[in-house]
């Protein structure tokens, strides 16, 4: 069987009742991160762009937009939807291949769940599915260092998420095997190849990947049920044993990992090693900011005693402080999100950065303090930082602090809301509350909170999904 034949199978006759409690457990709370963060986003300006698209288009009212509550066809809202998450980078993250499924399998699921009125069973049983085979897919061609899609360019969350997307929304289908393996042959025609080049100037492609790979999930799945046929091999061709022509070999250069696949499916989870960011940039950040709270609230000083900061990056994250010029003054709030010395010093100024869209705003960023402070903070390479990321797995975020007075701190953190520094039930409760409260009130949003803690219990999405 192929790759693509075998995942279908398994997805196909996967049951609620085959999760184990902590899988079950964790797809709960990807799919609560990922409401919070979603209702957070409505009002971005890239969301706004795509719902006035979709409201000009029309068609047949199959699934809600969040917050606005336009009735659109299921692959509008899924795609206005994914957007919505990835607006201001809180989404959660598969660290072994730095990516983040919860924008476009939640949004495909949701959207397909309320177009067939399905239970919380059905929908956690769907993003489990989809949260595998994305994993699974990235896994098997993007790894370091030997076929890392940044290292060339190709941003790794236009590539591969219409995999899960596509499972996702087809297992809500009711797909059989062959429409499966069809729908997942045709994922593989939908990947994207966007650049990281939004790190430069803040374009909005990266809010957008999502949006495009969750639309043609959906729509893969539709094609699929009405006969559509896609490529079988898909992952590793049928051309030779090279894998001409396989997706693999065409985006890796070789099929070293091509049975990550299905390696353990069904026995080994994937989802269990999501993390949850709990500040608003890109998850490489998350450890210096981490460190400096840290260190803030263990000796008691404030941004106004910082003489100089030096954060201690391996080369492959040393974007996060060059070009200079850029990190230190960023033109927009996607380009702060990927600068080390602003979200630095926004966390020194404010002892957190959960509201990005605010801490970030065009207000920040060209504040002469917040500017006078992001001087300070300086970036220094640590190869033997690449060296244990690779043998060890964890990215290790040394800071150094001076203070005006001559006091240095020192600390090694490492990534905020990863499995080796996870975020508490009270920090994930936290996080929801301060994304959804400049949206609902107390009332709608405890609601919410009820129905998402037990998913399994709710009847019927649809419903659910119009009560929001």
């Amino acid at each position: 069987m192929f790759y693509a034949e075998r995942l279908a199978q398994w997805v196909v006759e996967l049951k609620y009742e085959d999760l184990p409690v902590d899988v079950v457990e964790k797809a709960k709370d990807c799919i609560y991160d990922w409401a919070g963060i979603a209702v957070y986003g409505a009002d971005s300006p890239w969301t706004k762009a795509l719902l006035d698209m979709v409201k000009e288009t029309g068609g047949k009212g199959e699934s809600t937009i969040l917050v606005h509550n336009e009735k659109v066809p299921c692959t509008n809202a899924a795609m206005v939807n994914a957007v919505m998450a990835l607006s201001y980078d809180l989404s959660d993250t598969y660290p072994k291949v730095e990516l983040h499924p919860s924008c476009s399998v939640i949004a495909s699921a949701l959207a397909m769940a309320e177009r067939e009125n399905v239970t919380g069973k059905d929908l956690i049983t769907s993003v489990v599915a989809g949260y595998e085979v994305i994993t699974r897919a990235a896994s098997s061609m993007n790894r370091r260092p030997q076929s890392f899609t940044a290292a060339r360019g190709f941003e790794a969350n236009s590539i591969f998420p219409p995999f899960g997307a596509v499972v996702a929304s087809g297992k809500l289908l009711g797909l059989n095997a062959l429409e499966m393996t069809n729908a997942i042959g045709l994922a593989g025609g939908s990947m994207g190849a966007s650049t990281i080049d939004y790190l430069v100037d803040g374009n909005w492609t990266y809010r957008w990947n999502s949006g495009r790979a969750s639309q043609n999930g959906v729509q893969n799945a539709l094609m699929a049920k009405k006969g559509f046929v896609g490529p079988h091999a898909i992952f590793e061709g049928q051309w030779d044993k090279k894998g001409r022509f396989g997706v693999i070999n065409a985006l890796a250069g070789d099929m070293m990992f091509k049975d990550d696949l299905v390696d353990g499916l069904g026995e080994v989870w994937n989802i269990k090693e999501m993390a949850f960011k709990y500040y608003g940039c890109c998850h490489y950040n998350q450890g210096y900011m981490d460190g400096v709270i840290k260190l803030m609230k263990e000796h008691g000083f404030g941004a106004e005693e910082v003489d100089a900061v030096m954060a201690y990056l391996p080369h492959f994250a040393l974007f996060l402080g060059v070009p200079r010029e850029v990190k230190i003054k960023p033109k927009n709030l996607t380009i702060s999100q990927w600068s080390i010395p602003f979200v630095l010093a926004t966390v020194l100024t404010d002892g957190h950065l959960l509201n990005p869209k605010v801490q970030l705003s065009e207000e920040k960023l060209t504040d002469p303090k917040m500017l006078a402070l992001t001087e300070r903070v300086k970036v220094e390479r640590d190869r033997e930082l690449d060296k244990a990321f690779m043998e060890e797995g964890i990215f290790k975020s040394p800071v150094k602090v001076s203070l005006k007075d001559g006091t240095v701190h020192e600390i090694t953190s490492t990534c905020k809301g990863f499995s080796h520094n996870p975020l508490t039930r009270e920090e994930m409760d936290e996080k929801f509350d301060v994304l959804t409260s400049c949206v609902f009130d107390d009332e709608k949003r405890e609601r919410m909170k009820k129905e998402l803690k037990n998913l399994e219990e709710i009847g019927s999405v649809s419903e659910m999904v119009r009560r929001w």
